[in-house]
């Protein structure tokens, strides 16, 4: 597939995996020449579909060069933040095009769903202690189960990272009870409220990495986050 060409000479993009239109290119097989050049192949509406062609079609007869498939892993999970998109949630027998049940948001959504749980920090309000938890996926794709931590799941809060004085992208979610603040029994949170420069968090709070990636239908999830990156926000 590729790019083609309407009777007015205006031009799209198909995905090679599902065949469904796309306005851009964005999603690609990233082929590493022994030099170190990077050559994008194809077109694909997201990563699990790239990935599916790299190792279930095997679609790129050159993609053992210089590393193949290994540099081809190692490269898109650069770009997701450590995440490896899993290739077999790509089955383009569930979209409704091809005999399925998926529209192609649905199947877009589907695609991303976490299949391990995901590291985040939990940030206490008593003792402001960061300590590493694993947390089950949410029931909404890209998003955490926060009721192993909590007891119950919790709202969501977007914030982005101070860095230098200046907001830096919106990279963080993080997960807190947002009735706390009304219980008297719920301490304030200062080492989350002075991370964050904000001043509304009671009760702990989990924070986790976000990756927001370029797809036909652009998409948020999360991913593992470090300790480390919840401790400063200076370089």
């Amino acid at each position: 597939m590729g790019k083609c060409k309407l009777n007015d000479a205006h031009s799209f993009f198909v995905c090679n995996h599902t065949g469904v239109p796309l306005k851009r290119a964005t999603c690609y097989i990233p082929v590493i020449s022994p030099a170190g050049k990077l050559t994008k192949r194809g077109n694909f509406c997201n990563w699990e579909s790239a990935m599916a062609a790299v190792l279930q079609y095997k679609e790129w007869p050159d993609k053992d060069a210089s590393g193949g498939v290994t540099c081809a892993v190692h490269h898109i999970q650069s770009l997701l933040g450590g995440i490896i998109p899993d290739d077999t949630l790509a089955d383009i027998t569930k979209l409704d095009h091809l005999g399925g049940t998926l529209s192609q948001m649905e199947w877009h959504e589907h695609c991303c769903t976490a299949t391990r749980p995901l590291q985040a920090v939990r940030i206490d309000a008593l003792t402001g202690a960061k300590v590493v938890v694993l947390l089950p996926p949410g029931d909404k794709p890209g998003r955490l189960n926060t009721s192993t931590v909590f007891g119950f799941s919790l709202g969501l809060h977007i914030l982005e990272m101070p860095h230098s004085g200046k907001p830096t992208s919106r990279k963080i979610f993080v997960y807190w009870d947002s009735d706390a603040r009304l219980d008297p029994s719920k301490t304030y949170n200062n080492s989350a409220n002075d991370l964050f420069d904000v001043n509304y968090f009671y009760g702990d709070v989990v924070v986790a990495k976000v990756v927001y990636e370029e797809c036909v239908f652009p998409r948020v999830r999360c991913t593992d986050i470090l300790i480390e990156e919840c401790i400063s926000t200076s370089p």
